[in-house]
């Protein structure tokens, strides 16, 4: 079910590395791109979902260009044309869905006719943890990937954008943005609400009743997330990953990391390696 294959890039000085791993009609991979990397105009043949885990591509389409930053989850559907560069390299952990798949979904919702971008914290927590099923691989690996797939999918037809202006107020999408550029840093509740231009108690309400959790939980499972990352791609130590992230020391954030993932950074580093 699994292949790791390297592929040549014309120009570069690196390669392209690519695991996959194929079960139920869904094809998962985990790709790392080389600097100065381009890619012309393309389709893809199924539908794709695309989570951008490290590195800022630019993405070009006939009538728009964006750029993609890490922590963004992205829907194309099939035969959307796109074309892709990066200057410093990038990685993605993508997953090619059937048109059986999207019909599954297209029974309750319109979901999949148009490309979307997501940078929701629930989407974006179903695509870390398919990520990391993806780097488990045991015997229940195909069974969780469909079950997450389902659930990633359904959420993100949930958050259609034609909602989401409506139910997500503007304010929120600001305190999101801020929370994910500076998740390292002791934000303050004030400094938050300020940007938002609330009173700290209705921020605290709003933010609780749309995550079904607290600032200072999503804060720290931004990080957490964040430490998979540097688990599995930095030299790092497991303290200086700890201090990088804002932790309180590495049996603190040992602790939280075994609560978060069901296993220890280094029983995780371990397991990334072997593949």
């Amino acid at each position: 079910m699994t292949k790791r294959e390297s592929i040549s890039i014309s120009g570069a000085e690196d390669q392209i590395l690519s695991t996959t791993y194929a079960c139920n009609g869904l094809d998962f991979v985990e790709t790392t791109y080389p600097r100065e990397y381009r890619n012309p105009s393309h389709a893809h043949s199924e539908a794709q979902l695309i989570f951008l885990m490290a590195g800022t591509v630019l993405d070009t389409r006939p009538r728009q260009s964006l750029l993609r930053e890490p922590a963004t989850l992205i829907f194309l559907p099939a035969g959307e044309p796109h074309a892709t560069h990066s200057h410093a390299g990038f990685q993605t952990f993508h997953m090619g869905i059937t048109p059986q798949w999207l019909e599954r979904v297209r029974q309750y919702t319109a979901f999949g006719d148009s490309p979307v971008t997501y940078r929701a914290p629930l989407p974006l927590q179903l695509a870390a943890r398919l990520h990391r099923e993806f780097l488990r691989q045991d015997n229940l690996t195909p069974l969780m990937l469909e079950g997450l797939t389902l659930e990633l999918i359904g959420e993100m037809a949930r958050q259609a954008p034609a909602s989401m202006e409506s139910c997500h107020p503007r304010w929120l999408s600001r305190v999101e943005e801020l929370l994910h550029a500076r998740f390292t840093e002791n934000l303050s509740l004030q400094e938050l609400a300020e940007a938002a231009g609330v009173h700290p108690t209705h921020l605290t309400r709003v933010f609780r009743e749309k995550h079904r959790r607290t600032i200072g939980d999503y804060l720290r499972e931004l990080r957490l997330e964040q430490a998979c990352h540097e688990l599995t791609t930095s030299p790092l130590t497991l303290a200086e990953i700890a201090a990088m992230l804002g932790f309180y020391d590495q049996s603190h954030f040992s602790t939280l990391f075994k609560r978060h993932t069901g296993l220890t950074p280094g029983e995780f580093r371990k397991k990334a390696l072997l593949r």
